[in-house]
């Protein structure tokens, strides 16, 4: 329904959109269109670790691919880790722009005690922006980082039209794909504005590139505003 609203008003696409989250989060149900089969990848051998979760490089129709999966320790961390990351793949499958990271599908591992549900993306090997700018240390950066930066904007900009607030914007979550550009990933703190409230707690992401407001005010919620500061604290990181 989504992907047909080319003739819906703008607040109608996105109290969709809010709905469908909150669908996905509750249920831990996604479509099946969105399941991929095929997938390669050990679960049990992480390349690199997210807050939340584990990014294991797998494999996809002879690609690499990038697989996130949520840690699980138990069976509570199951039903809330879970949900989040339903959450987020509604969200992150309706995306599509140059300076978002590609969305490939759900993978959903074939253990039979254990089944974990993983997001499946373009893998990056450049790794995030801090990594990839320190592997040119002998360059003059001003125009790369001027370069990156641009980019970072113009995928939050995109964001901010579709009523998206990223929620969670640091280096970290910029990635850089091979030709050197840079992408917008991670947005399992990200949220719909929908327009009507609802009683989900909100997360408010990384305490260093977060604003001010939403530290002193336990109310406040992330906004368009409070994004264009931790893009800020990006631009004083790189």
């Amino acid at each position: 329904l989504y992907r047909k609203t080319e003739s819906i008003a703008n607040h109608e696409r996105k109290q969709i959109l809010s709905i469908v989250r909150m669908v996905a989060k509750f249920t831990q149900i996604f479509p099946l269109n969105l399941e991929l089969k095929g997938v390669e990848c050990n679960l049990s051998d992480p390349y690199a670790y997210g807050g939340f979760a584990d990014i294991i490089k797998g494999n996809y129709k002879g690609h690499p691919v990038c697989v996130k999966a949520v840690r699980i320790y138990s069976a509570c961390d199951n039903t809330s880790n879970l949900q989040a990351e339903a959450k987020e793949f509604a969200l992150w499958a309706h995306l599509s722009h140059l300076n978002i990271l590609p969305f490939y599908g759900v993978y959903v591992s074939e253990h039979p005690k254990n089944p974990r549900i993983c997001i499946v993306s373009q893998w990056m090997q450049n790794g995030d922006l801090r990594s990839y700018l320190r592997s040119f240390p002998n360059s003059p950066k001003i125009l790369l980082v001027l370069f990156q930066l641009f980019d970072v904007i113009s995928g939050l900009h995109y964001l901010h039209e579709n009523c998206i607030i990223h929620a969670d914007l640091k280096a970290a979550n910029v990635l850089v794909t091979e030709s050197g550009r840079a992408v917008l990933g991670d947005f399992g703190l990200s949220r719909v504005v929908s327009g009507f409230s609802t009683p989900i707690p909100i997360v408010k992401g990384t305490h260093n590139w977060t604003a001010p407001e939403l530290i002193l005010d336990e109310e406040s919620v992330p906004s368009e505003k409070s994004d264009i500061w931790s893009f800020g604290c990006v631009c004083y990181e790189v």
